[in-house]
């Protein structure tokens, strides 16, 4: 998380402005770019994250489980909107769609159903209904 907060900054002391970084993480990453805006909401403005997880292959072990339920109660206690497309794959063998429906209750988030395992995010940009929903969210976020 760190270091995305550094990368960053040092795209805005170059002249970038802020609203216009939109970090994109898949799996972990979509984790840690979830993490960054959670925790530096004045840093990072949107992010977009596919295949979210904090968890290994199911089956879940009871620690996994354990974590997911705590990443589910910050995320709503939270009292800024995380401001992210999140999107989820039907069959992931890590964290399936059904498993991240509580992305349903977070404020910010826009939390879209992909068809396919941990990878279906690979044809989202085939998609002409998905392109524009993130110029969309682009759009809206940097203006």
């Amino acid at each position: 998380i760190k270091n995305l907060i550094n990368l960053t900054d040092k795209f805005v002391d170059l002249g970038v402005p802020r609203n216009h970084i939109f970090p994109v993480g898949h799996s972990g990453g979509a984790t840690v770019i979830i993490e960054a805006i959670y925790k530096n909401p004045e840093k990072i403005n949107a992010v977009i994250a596919t295949s979210w997880t904090v968890a290994g292959k199911k089956p879940l072990n009871d620690l996994e489980i354990a974590k997911m339920k705590r990443f589910k109660a910050r995320y709503k206690k939270h009292k800024y909107p995380l401001n992210a497309i999140i999107y989820a794959c039907d069959r992931d063998e890590f964290t399936s769609y059904r498993e991240q429906i509580f992305w349903n209750d977070i404020k910010g988030v826009e939390f879209v159903k992909l068809l396919g395992n941990h990878n279906c995010w690979f044809n989202l940009f085939q998609k002409k209904e998905e392109i524009k929903r993130i110029i969309n969210f682009i759009k809206l976020n940097i203006s």
